[in-house]
């Protein structure tokens, strides 16, 4: 009987640190015009301020021992990769990846014997996110990539989401997904450098995505195959781009066999 009251209590408050997130994600996501038919609110950055604080204190009230720790710690990756999609760049960088990854592997699962999978992924897509979080900064910065330093910051998370995926396919081909979401990254993060002009630095790691996927069989089946196609196509037109035309020719016969 106890141990129900406590199961329920327990999902009591899973429930409710979910919902607040959610609350706040919402709002998050009307303010910076991501709702079909309305555009950012002209009161947005007052708004992201009050809700940034908002959020914090959130997550400051559920922490262990509120909750227990494998389940709050993984709950901010996941909460992460919610603001990142909703823009809140900041939010999910510094109070959800970081959070999450300054904390000792120990802390988070509080103990209990978690799967070293289980923590490989959250730590990977804690990685993914935070270089993605770094690259829309400083694109917001300077859009139209202008200054040196912004390519610097571009190339050293392309170096870091390498890194990850790396490390990643070396603990077997079960983590293949992963490697699908470092490959979204870093075709994401090689865009603006294809398109204002450093497409020569956007070459290796391109490739280096694009045979990623050819090295995960489970990422060899039919429905991978648009994704494939578009990383091809980009490591293509890098190499043209970059004038290297032989390369991009022989990289588009490959990607028809």
């Amino acid at each position: 009987m106890v141990e129900n009251q406590m199961s329920l209590t327990l999902l009591k408050a899973c429930d409710e640190f979910d919902s607040k997130i959610n609350e706040c994600a919402e709002v998050i996501r009307r303010q910076n015009g991501m709702i079909p038919g309305l555009g950012p609110s002209k009161s947005r950055d007052h708004s992201q301020s009050v809700l940034y604080l908002k959020v914090v204190s959130i997550l400051d009230t559920f922490q262990p021992p509120r909750l227990p720790a494998d389940i709050y710690y993984a709950r901010l990756v996941q909460f992460g990769d919610q603001f990142l999609r909703s823009k809140e760049y900041r939010l999910a960088l510094a109070e959800c990846y970081q959070r999450f990854l300054s904390t000792p592997v120990e802390k988070r699962t509080g103990g209990k014997l978690q799967a070293q999978d289980d923590q490989m992924a959250l730590e990977t897509r804690t990685q993914l996110g935070m270089a993605t979080c770094q690259f829309f900064l400083a694109m917001e910065r300077d859009p139209e990539v202008r200054q040196a330093a912004t390519v610097d910051v571009v190339v050293q998370q392309l170096c870091q989401v390498r890194k990850t995926c790396v490390e990643v396919s070396g603990q077997g081909q079960e983590n293949y997904w992963l490697i699908y979401n470092g490959s979204i990254s870093i075709f994401t993060l090689c865009s603006p450098l294809i398109a204002f002009g450093y497409a020569q630095l956007a070459v290796e790691f391109l490739l280096f995505a694009a045979l990623s996927m050819e090295a995960q069989v489970p990422l060899n089946q039919a429905k991978y195959v648009l994704w494939r196609v578009r990383l091809y196509a980009a490591v293509c037109l890098a190499y043209e781009e970059s004038k290297m035309r032989p390369e991009a020719l022989a990289f588009a016969e490959r990607g028809l066999k």
